[in-house]
């Protein structure tokens, strides 16, 4: 059965490695329609339904994002198309080539320019304002260096902040949940539809955890990769999850002794 999952594995890459080359032709021709592009998408969720958690697929999985980022260009979304490219580049082993010639290029380009650095910012003013702001500040700045690493970082790739958003849901199923249980129209005993909306809030206050905490760990491999170690994947989870604001002003100083001494 495993010599059977690989080759059809190996026939579907390559499959996805022709896709590539033939949406680029496409491009350059300038005939890629609306249709063509909807034709694409099925073949890629198809492919990435099977393939994108796989992890002995190996580093070729970087061919799903690589398709990716040609369909969100092909729409005329850059910045999408961006954003796939870079967990493609995150994925890539280090022989590895992109497909298209463009996104190929775009790698290269990025290997030439100076990486780019978190800014110094006092580590006292990123502890205080995070205090006075209620945390409000914390996010910020976890918003702000998060794009500052994703720019350095070739292996790590963070992604997008509105994650952090996701706790915020099961309380508003709480409270809607509230709101119908105040509202006269439910009896005073237990139903079993309270029973379902506590089962649904479990639930999703669970996912949304789990979704937060992934973006936590990204969050965290990069600034031990942007740190060179000093701050670890661990250790940083830590100080943000256990100190909260004390531990984003630690990490501020740790990117601070990053940034090249001046003369």
């Amino acid at each position: 059965m495993l010599l059977l999952y690989t080759v059809r594995m190996d026939k579907d890459f390559e499959h996805l490695h022709q896709l590539i080359r033939q949406l680029e032709q496409q491009a350059d021709a300038n005939s890629l329609s609306e249709e063509d592009l909807k034709a694409y998408q099925q073949h890629l969720d198809t492919l990435a339904h099977t393939y994108q958690t796989d992890e002995t697929a190996g580093s070729q999985r970087f061919m799903l994002y690589e398709l990716q980022a040609l369909i969100w260009q092909a729409r005329g979304d850059n910045d999408k198309a961006v954003e796939f490219l870079q967990e493609a580049s995150a994925l890539m082993a280090p022989n590895d080539t992109f497909v298209s010639k463009g996104a190929q290029q775009w790698y290269e380009q990025q290997a030439a320019q100076e990486p780019a650095s978190v800014p110094y910012r006092n580590p006292v003013a990123v502890g205080v304002l995070g205090l006075v702001t209620f945390n409000l500040y914390t996010i910020y700045w976890l918003i702000v260096t998060k794009n500052k690493l994703n720019e350095h970082n070739k292996s790590v790739y963070i992604p997008s902040a509105w994650r952090l958003a996701a706790p915020i849901f099961p309380y508003l199923l709480l409270l809607l949940f509230g709101m119908i249980q105040s509202s006269g129209t439910t009896s005073e005993t237990w139903s079993p539809a309270d029973t379902v909306l506590v089962i649904v809030f479990f639930l999703a206050f669970v996912m949304t955890f789990v979704i937060c905490m992934q973006w936590y760990i990204q969050y965290c491999k990069a600034v031990s990769e942007y740190t060179q170690g000093k701050i670890s994947t661990v250790l940083c989870f830590v100080l943000l999850w256990l100190t909260g604001i004390i531990g984003a002003a630690i990490i501020q100083d740790s990117f601070n002794k990053q940034l090249p001494e001046t003369a």
